[in-house]
């Protein structure tokens, strides 16, 4: 499917698996119709609004714009990583480990157009 390769760290003694470009983004979706029946949300489904919201003001397309001489063969760009950032302050989080709370949401990686999020390392590296 992918070309990944994978390299022991002599240190912790993990391995870390780097990622393809396609096995890590995806297309944006619509946002999806939210319905106040006897369902279980995700404590995160609060970011439909902002998606809504991050749409009308096309943040993303103004952020690609800025940091468009920056992204030069990267897996996550650096409008999806800053873009990430603005919702970790906006979600109340202000540590960068605190990503692991809503790493496996899927509303977050929809909002972001990711299959999979970027590592606290990848975040501080940006």
């Amino acid at each position: 499917m992918y070309n990944s390769f994978i390299k022991k760290n002599r240190n912790t003694r993990r391995f870390i698996v780097k990622s393809s470009k396609s096995s890590v983004q995806s297309k944006v979706h619509s946002l999806p119709e939210l319905k106040f029946e006897s369902q279980a949300l995700t404590a995160f489904a609060g970011l439909v609004i902002l998606q809504k919201f991050f749409v009308a003001m096309n943040l993303k397309q103004h952020l690609q714009r800025c940091f468009a001489h920056l992204n030069n063969g990267k897996i996550f760009d650096r409008a999806t990583i800053f873009l990430q950032l603005i919702m970790h302050v906006i979600r109340g989080y202000r540590e960068l480990q605190d990503s692991r709370y809503y790493r496996d949401d899927p509303l977050v990686k929809r909002l972001l157009g990711l299959k999979q999020l970027p590592d606290v390392a990848t975040l501080s590296r940006a």
